[in-house]
């Protein structure tokens, strides 16, 4: 109730589609800094340019990325990584190690049946904590600017620090749910047979020798599952039918498949939903650990780390020097849309301060063990001596996102 009647007082008065910063917000620099004043895109890292990416077999990724300056966030997010860690190079060895998500934009946030919070552990690592805290600050700049609230942009990324600090302080305090949650919750419901139809749609066929070398990989890896989980059945973990499939947007280009399963017994009903998504290595995100390193158990144990709930179908493969990752599919699965799932100014305050909570709890989980309430006292530090710096930084590097988006699509535009 504390939270909720700080955000009214935060936000009750502002106009939602003024421009400028809220009166208690911490101030910016409004002058450009000369980075961000030479000439475009010649001098922008964060320009990717369209001729050098394959679209033909995926337009509706290209149709995504020209939709939004959020679209192209999604796309570029290694690109975004190095970014950060070229402007945090100076202070990046005096950062502490945690725990990252990697990709922590504002439609990585859904609900499952059992679990809100950050989903998609592509990108998942250890490294220092500005990659995650400058990753959600320009999802919210640029959330804030397509939905008019830029007035409130800076309040809202102090709505992640709080959460964030308040789960130092208190590691074992529930995790809040906000309502954006609950309507998600509500807009994700659908009959089980409803899920399986539309999720066995989504499998692409495969060619058969594609498909045997799959079946293969696959095996020692539904042994391991069924090893994990031996409440199930003998057959559960029986492979009933394989495809590809291409969603998403940072991830569209990677390699991933869906798997239908037994389940619990030979009915239909009862079958489950895997995917299994290749890992791509990090090399070119340079201040993360091991970014060369094609390791599925470094994503499954930070997503069992950050995740507020145990995944029950987590697992891995690897098929030569190439490995996947996999999770079971969720049939009351709804992720976040920013352009229409808040209502308000409010809402989103209240969902960042959820995310900044289970980023502040998830960052030092077990990663220093049995050293985690020092680590989490160095964090706590870290974010009250540089929350000018994050402020600051979030501004340019969105400013510096949103032109490259801009140049993209002229580019396209052109060509």
């Amino acid at each position: 109730m504390k939270r909720a009647l700080l955000l009214t007082a935060a936000f009750g008065c502002a106009h939602p589609s003024a421009d400028g910063p809220l009166d208690s917000s911490p101030t910016l620099a409004t002058a450009p800094s000369p980075e961000l004043q030479v000439a475009y895109p010649s001098r922008n890292a964060l320009w990717a340019d369209p001729a050098q990416h394959d679209f033909s077999d995926n337009p509706g990724l290209l149709d995504r990325i020209l939709e939004s300056p959020h679209g192209y966030f999604r796309f570029i997010n290694r690109r975004f990584a190095q970014a950060v860690c070229r402007r945090f190079r100076e202070h990046i060895a005096s950062m502490p190690t945690v725990n990252l998500h990697g990709d922590t934009h504002l439609e990585q946030y859904a609900v499952t049946s059992a679990y809100q919070g950050l989903v998609d552990f592509d990108d998942a690592t250890t490294g220092p904590p500005v990659l995650d805290l400058m990753r959600i600050g320009v999802s919210i700049h640029l959330t804030a600017r397509e939905r008019g609230w830029t007035r409130h942009r800076t309040a809202f990324f102090e709505s992640v620090l709080d959460g964030y600090a308040a789960a130092l302080e208190r590691p074992d305090a529930p995790p809040p749910v906000p309502a954006v949650a609950k309507a998600l919750e509500a807009k994700g419901q659908r009959s089980q047979r409803d899920f399986l139809d539309g999720s066995t749609k989504l499998m692409e066929p495969l060619d058969p020798v594609q498909e045997q070398a799959l079946r293969k990989t696959l095996g020692p890896a539904m042994a391991r599952l069924a090893k994990r989980h031996p409440g199930h059945e003998p057959d559960f973990f029986a492979i009933k039918r394989v495809g590809g499939f291409g969603l998403g947007i940072g991830s569209a280009l990677s390699e991933k498949y869906l798997v239908r399963i037994e389940g619990d017994s030979k009915a239909p009903l009862d079958d489950v939903i895997l995917e299994v998504k290749e890992l791509k290595d990090l090399s070119e995100v340079n201040c993360v650990d091991g970014p060369d390193r094609i390791d599925p158990i470094r994503v499954l144990a930070v997503r069992s780390r950050i995740a507020t709930e145990a995944e029950p179908f987590l697992g891995h493969a690897r098929m030569g020097d190439r490995a996947f990752w996999i999770h079971g599919w969720d049939r009351g699965y709804r992720e976040l849309d920013v352009s229409d799932d808040m209502a308000s100014p409010e809402e989103l305050a209240e969902l960042l301060y959820a995310i900044g909570f289970q980023l502040g709890r998830g960052h030092p989980q077990q990663i220093a063990s049995p050293r985690d309430d020092e680590l989490r006292e160095d964090l706590e530090e870290w974010v009250r001596a540089h929350r000018g710096k994050l402020h600051q930084e979030v501004e340019r590097l969105e400013d510096q996102v949103y032109r490259a988006w801009q140049a993209f699509s002229e580019r396209v535009t052109e060509s």
